[in-house]
Protein backbone atom coordinates (compact mmCIF):
# COMPACT_ATOMS: atom_id res chain seq x y z
CA UNK A 1 0.00 0.00 0.00
CA UNK A 2 2.95 2.50 0.91
CA UNK A 3 4.47 1.80 -2.01
CA UNK A 4 1.41 2.31 -4.45
CA UNK A 5 0.27 5.85 -2.35
CA UNK A 6 4.32 6.99 -3.21
CA UNK A 7 3.52 5.78 -6.93
CA UNK A 8 0.23 8.50 -6.72
CA UNK A 9 2.40 11.12 -5.37
CA UNK A 10 4.95 10.76 -8.51
CA UNK A 11 7.46 9.53 -5.93
CA UNK A 12 10.35 7.49 -8.09
CA UNK A 13 10.56 4.08 -6.15
CA UNK A 14 12.88 1.61 -5.82
CA UNK A 15 10.61 -1.72 -5.70
CA UNK A 16 11.97 -5.45 -4.87
CA UNK A 17 10.44 -7.48 -8.18
CA UNK A 18 8.60 -9.82 -5.88
CA UNK A 19 5.19 -10.96 -4.48
CA UNK A 20 2.65 -7.76 -4.79
CA UNK A 21 5.41 -5.49 -6.48
CA UNK A 22 4.98 -7.37 -9.79
CA UNK A 23 1.71 -6.05 -9.93
CA UNK A 24 3.25 -2.86 -10.30
CA UNK A 25 6.34 -2.82 -11.79
CA UNK A 26 5.77 -1.84 -15.51
CA UNK A 27 6.69 0.58 -18.37
CA UNK A 28 9.76 2.37 -16.58
CA UNK A 29 7.46 3.76 -13.76
CA UNK A 30 9.79 2.37 -10.85
CA UNK A 31 13.58 1.23 -10.48
CA UNK A 32 12.99 -2.28 -10.03
CA UNK A 33 15.00 -4.75 -8.37
CA UNK A 34 15.19 -8.13 -10.32
CA UNK A 35 17.78 -10.38 -8.25
CA UNK A 36 15.78 -11.93 -5.58
CA UNK A 37 17.43 -14.59 -4.06
CA UNK A 38 15.11 -16.97 -1.52
CA UNK A 39 14.93 -16.34 2.12
CA UNK A 40 15.42 -19.33 4.68
CA UNK A 41 15.74 -18.07 8.06
CA UNK A 42 13.97 -20.66 9.99
CA UNK A 43 15.58 -23.88 11.00
CA UNK A 44 13.08 -26.25 8.50
CA UNK A 45 12.63 -23.79 6.05
CA UNK A 46 8.74 -23.47 6.14
CA UNK A 47 6.48 -20.54 5.79
CA UNK A 48 9.47 -18.32 3.80
CA UNK A 49 8.94 -19.99 0.71
CA UNK A 50 7.39 -17.09 -1.12
CA UNK A 51 10.20 -14.27 -0.03
CA UNK A 52 12.65 -13.11 -1.30
CA UNK A 53 15.68 -10.73 -0.55
CA UNK A 54 16.66 -8.17 -3.47
CA UNK A 55 20.45 -7.87 -4.07
CA UNK A 56 22.53 -5.03 -2.28
CA UNK A 57 24.57 -4.12 -5.37
CA UNK A 58 21.54 -3.69 -7.76
CA UNK A 59 20.09 -1.24 -4.60
CA UNK A 60 23.00 1.01 -4.98
CA UNK A 61 23.02 0.81 -8.74
CA UNK A 62 19.39 1.94 -8.11
CA UNK A 63 19.87 4.80 -5.84
CA UNK A 64 23.10 6.01 -7.76
CA UNK A 65 20.77 5.65 -11.22
CA UNK A 66 17.96 7.89 -9.64
CA UNK A 67 20.57 10.30 -7.75
CA UNK A 68 22.49 11.12 -11.10
CA UNK A 69 19.95 11.01 -13.70
CA UNK A 70 17.17 13.45 -11.90
CA UNK A 71 15.18 13.89 -15.52
CA UNK A 72 14.48 10.07 -15.52
CA UNK A 73 13.60 9.78 -12.18
CA UNK A 74 11.45 12.47 -12.28
CA UNK A 75 9.60 10.54 -15.85
CA UNK A 76 9.42 7.65 -13.82
CA UNK A 77 7.82 9.05 -11.27
CA UNK A 78 5.22 10.84 -13.50
CA UNK A 79 4.87 7.43 -15.23
CA UNK A 80 4.03 5.50 -11.65
CA UNK A 81 1.26 8.56 -10.69
CA UNK A 82 -0.21 7.96 -14.46
CA UNK A 83 -0.62 4.09 -13.62
CA UNK A 84 -2.31 4.49 -10.17
CA UNK A 85 -4.43 7.53 -11.47
CA UNK A 86 -6.88 5.14 -12.68
CA UNK A 87 -6.98 2.78 -9.19
CA UNK A 88 -9.38 5.34 -6.93
CA UNK A 89 -11.43 3.96 -4.17
CA UNK A 90 -14.13 3.76 -5.39
CA UNK A 91 -13.44 1.79 -8.73
CA UNK A 92 -11.23 -0.76 -6.42
CA UNK A 93 -13.89 -1.08 -4.00
CA UNK A 94 -16.59 -1.25 -6.75
CA UNK A 95 -14.31 -4.16 -8.39
CA UNK A 96 -14.24 -5.62 -5.45
CA UNK A 97 -18.00 -5.83 -4.48
CA UNK A 98 -18.15 -7.34 -7.74
CA UNK A 99 -16.02 -9.84 -7.71
CA UNK A 100 -17.72 -10.81 -4.51
CA UNK A 101 -21.41 -10.63 -5.72
CA UNK A 102 -22.51 -8.35 -3.14
CA UNK A 103 -25.66 -6.46 -3.92
CA UNK A 104 -25.59 -3.55 -6.45
CA UNK A 105 -26.61 -0.56 -3.93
Amino acid sequence: MVAMECMAAGVPLILSANTGHLDLIDDDNCYPLWHQSPVDWRPDGGGTEYWRESDVDEMVAALEWAYEDRADAHVRGQRAAARMAPLTWQRQTDAYLDAIGWPAG
